[in-house]
């Protein structure tokens, strides 16, 4: 929500969902405990705390909602959450959350993330009418048995797009998906009151907003009773993770929203990481040794030097990353003048070790 001309989008999202979810509570007769995280709240360990504190009663209806960047991991379809604190699965997220919600009802786990982009102004805006009580317990508790529904917003490989500006903002796939409950719930579409009906009409409805550019992903399950009891979970790994790279190339003045970038790309193996994954960071250094000083505080380390990098990740013990992509503009380099040879070093650094674990020989470049 503080990001440079993202604040309005990103607002309206939180406050427009809030309603949301407070009406539909009201129409079904529900008290509802409803916590928003945005800011420094915004990280993996406030994400774990509410997860844990949850405690879900027979019949309850549990909604875990998140709105921001994201991306996709090698060996997951599902997006990955770009949270303050790290990278996080949103199958993570799905399969903790099945732990503690057995007696639930229903439960909902939808993400609307990938790198989010502006799509421009619309005419419409966004008017949601009183929801039919009796149609809303309908499509919430009229159904046999408990559901466990996991839901996204585009599929692996897609952006997720979001009005900026206009008079509808916020995230395109969830305007959809509270544009198509409501409708069907107040009658003004035909909409049968099922959840694969809601989903498939929020699937066309987005392709629709978006010129056919993001496909909306959802799958629908019987969620069983568990009786789990949640132990805290040791951090201890048999295995300390190590990881190798294999190949680094690179590639110049490549367009990238008309800016022409240079694109680093590297081959990996990993072996024992866990799934707080990795990030790969391209060190930048003129001459060889003296670190190439960052002039805008975009592109840098935390001590200033110009890098650019990317988090990666798998489910696997040992990982192969044919092809890690990472991209900067030209313009972010910060060319000292008289100064032609240039030269990077690739580091891999583990989010469990907290620590870099690899370092990659020096690739040399001109500018």
């Amino acid at each position: 929500m503080e990001e440079q001309g993202r604040e309005k989008d990103r607002t309206a999202e939180l406050k427009q969902m809030t309603e949301f979810c407070s009406s539909i509570a009201d129409a079904l007769d529900f008290s509802h405990d409803l916590r928003c995280h945005s800011g420094s709240e915004f990280t993996s360990t406030m994400l774990e705390k509410e997860i844990s504190s949850l405690n879900v009663q027979e019949g309850d209806i549990v909604l875990f909602y998140y709105a921001g960047h994201g991306c996709n991991w090698d060996d997951d379809d599902w997006p990955h959450m770009t949270l303050l604190d790290r990278q996080y699965w949103e199958t993570t997220v799905f399969s903790k959350l099945k732990n503690v919600s057995g007696k639930a009802k229903l439960l909902l786990c939808i993400s609307s993330c990938c790198n989010m982009d502006s799509e421009g102004r619309r005419r419409e805006r966004q008017q949601y009418s009183t929801l039919d009580k009796e149609k809303t317990k309908k499509l919430f508790l009229g159904f046999e048995g408990k559901k466990a529904i996991v839901a996204s917003s585009s599929i692996r490989g897609q952006y997720t797009y979001s009005w900026s500006s206009g008079p509808m903002l916020g995230s395109i796939y969830t305007i959809s998906l509270r544009k198509t409950i409501n409708e069907a719930l107040n009658g003004t579409t035909n909409t049968e009151l099922t959840w694969d009906a809601i989903f498939e009409s929020t699937k066309n409805q987005t392709l629709v907003y978006t010129n056919g550019k993001q496909l909306p992903q959802y799958k629908i399950e019987i969620n069983k009773p568990r009786n789990i009891t949640i132990t805290q979970v040791s951090t201890s790994k048999a295995q300390t993770a190590n990881a190798s790279i294999e190949e680094i190339w690179i590639e110049h003045n490549k367009m990238h929203n008309d800016v022409k970038c240079m694109e680093i790309h590297a081959k990996l193996i990993t072996h024992y990481m866990d799934d707080k994954g990795g990030r790969l960071v391209a060190l930048f250094e003129s001459p060889k040794g003296t670190a190439l000083k960052d002039m805008n505080n975009n592109y840098r380390t935390v001590d200033g030097q110009v890098s650019v990098g990317t988090d990666f990740g798998s489910h696997y013990e040992h990982a192969k990353y044919s092809n890690i992509i990472m991209i900067i503009p030209n313009s972010e380099i910060h060319a000292v003048k008289g100064q032609k040879d240039y030269f990077i070093r690739l580091g891999i650094y583990d989010y469990h070790q907290k620590k870099y674990i690899q370092f990659s020989d020096y690739i040399r470049f001109s500018l």
